[in-house]
């Protein structure tokens, strides 16, 4: 995994006194990833992003960025950002390890074929943003967003803080931030899918076909429930409080918030 091919080296302004450079460079698997069928994230600083792929095997390509108060620095940083691959059977994990007292990251550029059924992605900081791709994908962060449109299969979505979107998604969902906003459409759901939106400091917007079967809870703790277009067979309808039944109430909804208003609407 050391195609060395630099493509960036800049000097940034912070002010008329402050300034630092940053410098980048591509690095591309030395392993095989054909016949892989989970791929594995992980780093202390980072990004991910997936988008669809047309070939049958994934493409990775792992970008490492480095700063420092030099140009000499910056590649210090940026060459201390290790990348450690491996495989087992049809499991390939990436490993992004930085220094602590070097400012640097890895942002993993992947294309997913139709065949890879599982992503697992592991930061302490940083952002995850997903487009257009049929796997299930869990994205456990301990700070930073993470973003999906056009997914079908099961996402399962966790911060300690940020913001979660999951928009045209077909499937389950689970998504969880301690302080942040939710903000989930679900397409289509499944009879035997499951729908679990919790944020403990923020609003919670989920969006359902006006054709969909589910058993509906939501609770907020401090805000209001708002329901716009959607035929609820009612249990408990209070103003913090509902449970109840849309269509035959095939598929699960739970939508929580300790503090933050509520959003239930029909498209």
């Amino acid at each position: 995994m050391r195609n060395l091919a630099l493509l960036l080296a800049s000097l940034v302004a912070l002010g008329a006194a402050e300034q630092y450079f940053e410098t980048s460079d591509s690095l591309s698997p030395s392993v095989s990833l054909a016949g892989i069928r989970t791929l594995s994230f992980s780093a202390r600083d980072g990004e991910v992003l997936i988008l669809p792929s047309g070939d049958s095997t994934a493409a990775i390509t792992v970008v490492r960025i480095g700063r420092g108060e030099t140009r000499e620095d910056a590649l210090a940083a940026m060459e201390a950002v290790d990348i450690e691959e491996t495989t087992n059977d049809t499991v390939a994990g990436f490993v992004a390890t930085v220094p602590e007292d070097v400012e640097g990251y890895a942002v993993f550029r992947v294309l997913l074929p139709a065949d890879v059924p599982r992503v697992n992605v592991e930061l302490a900081s940083g952002k995850v943003e997903v487009k257009d791709v049929s796997t299930d994908i869990t994205a456990e962060l301990g700070q930073g967003e993470v973003s999906s449109h056009k997914t079908e299969g099961s996402l399962r979505y966790s911060t300690g803080s940020g913001n979660i979107s999951a928009k045209a998604h077909r499937g389950s969902v689970t998504a969880s931030t301690g302080a942040g906003s939710i903000s989930c459409t679900i397409g289509q759901l499944p009879p035997d899918a499951k729908v679990d939106l919790q944020t403990g400091a923020g609003p919670v917007q989920l969006y359902l076909s006006t054709s969909a079967s589910a058993r509906i809870e939501a609770s907020t703790g401090a805000g209001s429930i708002e329901i716009d277009g959607l035929y609820i067979d009612y249990e408990t309808n209070e103003d913090m409080n509902l449970k109840g039944t849309l269509g035959d109430g095939e598929a699960s909804v739970t939508v929580r918030t300790d503090a933050g208003n509520i959003k239930l609407a029909g498209r």
